[in-house]
């Protein structure tokens, strides 16, 4: 993933939503607002975490995402 672009559509397109620009090119849409996406994204990458690397290390992931959707 290279970045997440708010996007707010007008007329038929309205509403709220993130496009996902990938490092090779695509453009994925997710009909969510960047701070849910980001939200979601953080409870799965602590999870790994958590499994991968310890309680402490999922924690740190975890707040470090909540900052950044706020």
């Amino acid at each position: 993933m290279i970045i997440l672009v708010p996007v707010y559509g007008s007329g038929d397109d309205a509403g709220n939503y993130t496009e996902v620009w990938l490092d090779d090119g695509q453009i994925l849409l997710d009909r969510r607002r960047t701070k849910n996406v980001l939200m979601s994204w953080g409870r799965r990458w602590s999870w790994y975490l958590y499994a991968c690397a310890g309680p402490a290390a999922a924690m740190k992931a975890a707040q470090a995402m909540w900052s950044a959707a706020r």
